[in-house]
């Protein structure tokens, strides 16, 4: 769809139809958040943001809770280090 970038005092404007509005899941006078991502315009739904905001805090809480056990496993070299990373047991030695 092309639409033309119009003036609206001393701003550029850019309009939407309703249908687009719709598909977005948002009206006239709702707040988006609008981000500029290699030259591309990115429109979002405010709610979209702060779920995304509160997938990255929960990622983090995970990082962060199981540090430990995710260092294990990024220094695990063998398939069994990996599978006994989690566990109190030692590694087993990989079969030749």
């Amino acid at each position: 769809m092309r639409r033309r970038i119009t003036t609206a005092g001393n701003s550029a404007a850019l309009g939407l139809s309703q249908d687009v509005l719709g598909l977005m899941g948002v009206h006239v006078g709702d707040e988006v958040d609008v981000t500029l991502v290699d030259r591309t315009l990115v429109v979002r739904p405010v709610e979209a943001q702060d779920r995304d905001r509160r997938v990255a805090t929960a990622i983090d809480e995970v990082f962060r809770s199981r540090s430990a056990l995710l260092g294990r496993l990024a220094r695990a070299e063998t398939p069994g280090a990996v599978a006994a990373a989690g566990t109190k047991r030692k590694p087993r030695a990989p079969r030749r």
